[in-house]
């Protein structure tokens, strides 16, 4: 996801999703969301800026993305 000013998605393909977390730049967390689905947007209830996308994945594989708010 990136840049993004309504909102963002998450898809995959291989692997399962379920969680994504939102942090900004002093890693507060400022958004989660459940994933039912292997694609999910989300709206951006937050202020323009870089923060951190913490995805999770039902076997609890973490992945990290930078994502732009403009």
């Amino acid at each position: 996801p990136n840049p993004a000013t309504y909102s963002f998605s998450i898809q995959s393909s291989n692997w399962m999703l379920q969680k994504v977390e939102v942090y900004d730049s002093q890693l507060r967390l400022v958004q989660e969301g459940w994933i039912s689905e292997s694609h999910h947007n989300f709206p951006v209830l937050f202020k323009p800026g870089i923060y951190r996308v913490k995805v999770i994945g039902v076997n609890n594989e973490i992945r990290w993305l930078k994502l732009i708010i403009i």
